[in-house]
């Protein structure tokens, strides 16, 4: 019984937060030395502009629209509200299956997406990860041509639906 009393305040110790890890620092500052993998547009237009405008975009480009989800109507299914928000996933099986030959789990990557937000504020937003960036996570080789010209593209995608 005398021993119970040290090892509960060790274990306490033990499974208290590091100073590093406070309860008041947000998780952006504990991970502020990591790389920011999403890449946010402020578009100079309207939701329903923007998202026309990144359809005719994705079109333009040849790419397959796969799929878009609502998750602002979701949201708005349980009587909750994001605003508008709509991710849009595309891509190109051409350029994709390379990268997934070489490591299947680039599948989690892939196919592409952009979620168009105009969340509470209203301010509508372009957000999509940097896949070259991505990528650095897989068994990806030799393929940095390629990653730059998917990159490439989905940055003048972004561009082009942000553009008044």
């Amino acid at each position: 019984m005398k021993y119970l009393l040290p090892i509960a305040a060790i274990l306490l110790s033990a499974c208290s937060p590091s100073p590093d890890t406070a309860d008041d620092q947000s998780y952006t500052e504990k991970t502020k030395d990591a790389p920011m993998p999403n890449i946010i547009v402020k578009s100079a237009n309207n939701f329903a502009t923007t998202e026309t405008k990144l359809r005719l975009a994705i079109e333009e480009k040849g790419l397959k629209l796969f799929t878009v989800v609502d998750h602002g109507a979701g949201a708005k299914s349980v009587d909750a509200d994001i605003g508008e928000s709509k991710l849009f996933i595309f891509g190109n099986p051409k350029a994709g299956t390379p990268l997934m030959t070489d490591d299947v789990q680039m599948g989690l990557e892939l196919p592409l997406k952009i979620l168009i937000t105009s969340g509470m504020n209203k301010e509508t937003q372009i957000i999509y990860k940097d896949i070259a960036e991505s990528a650095q996570n897989y068994n990806i080789n030799g393929k940095d041509q390629l990653l730059g010209k998917i990159s490439e593209n989905l940055n003048a995608l972004a561009t082009a639906a942000a553009a008044q």
